[in-house]
Parts: structure tokens; sequence; C-alpha cells
């Protein structure tokens, strides 16, 4: 937890990273089926969570916001719900996949930016 304010670290990386990203238009860029460069409105953070009981990770997302105390209940939430599951992914609706298995023809024009405390990627 943080000293000053009481939240946890790994939350606070996680927003001020992606308050990065979506800051900046080119962090959010992509190439779409016909070959045409994009970008998104807005990306979301994709993130690893270690289990400590099978020292595996899985990987979330939570949605983005850029009111941090609504990113940090939305992360909270899936932890909650989601941060025990040894599944890949949590269940998702209508939400574009940013997570990549990247073959030689791709373009991948995201950042993927790694933190010290777990391997982070955000989309």
């Amino acid at each position: 937890m943080s000293k000053a304010k009481e939240f946890a670290f790994y939350p606070l990386v996680l927003y001020m990273a992606s308050v990065g990203v979506n800051a900046q238009m080119e962090l959010r860029t992509y190439v779409n089926e016909s070959g045409v460069v994009g970008y998104w409105e807005q990306v979301h953070p994709s993130y690893t969570n270690f289990h400590k009981n099978t020292h595996t990770f899985s990987t979330l997302w939570t949605e983005y916001s850029k009111e941090f105390k609504v990113f940090y209940h939305n992360y909270q939430v899936d932890m909650h719900l989601y941060g025990n599951d040894h599944g890949y992914y949590k269940p998702f609706y209508c939400i574009v996949n940013f997570e990549f298995h990247i073959k030689k023809e791709a373009y991948i024009l995201l950042p993927f930016l790694f933190s010290l405390v777990h391997f982070l990627l955000l989309f």
C-alpha cells in the first residue's frame, strides 16, 4: 500500500501508464485489415496477475477511466471478481482484445510497457 493515500502500488502504476498512453494518439495506433493506419479513441490496460498459491500468472484487463478513483474502483472490482481465476482472461463483452500473438506479417504499433513489479502489458 502507498503510505500517503493507502492505495495499492500496482493499480497506481497501471493508472499512471494508462494516462500516458491515452494522452498520446501515437501510442494508440493500429493498422486495419486494409492496411490503413488509424488510432483507438481510448485503450484499456491489460496486465498480469500473479497467483501466489500456484506461482503462475493470468492476464486481466481493467476498463480505463480518466478519474483515478473510478479506475481504482474498477481495478478492485476486477481483482475481487477475477483475481483468483487461473484462466487466461476475465470474461468480457463488446471489448476489443488488445492481447497479441504476433505473426511475422503483423504490424504492431501499440506500446508494450514493462514494470519491475510485474510484467505489465498495456494496449
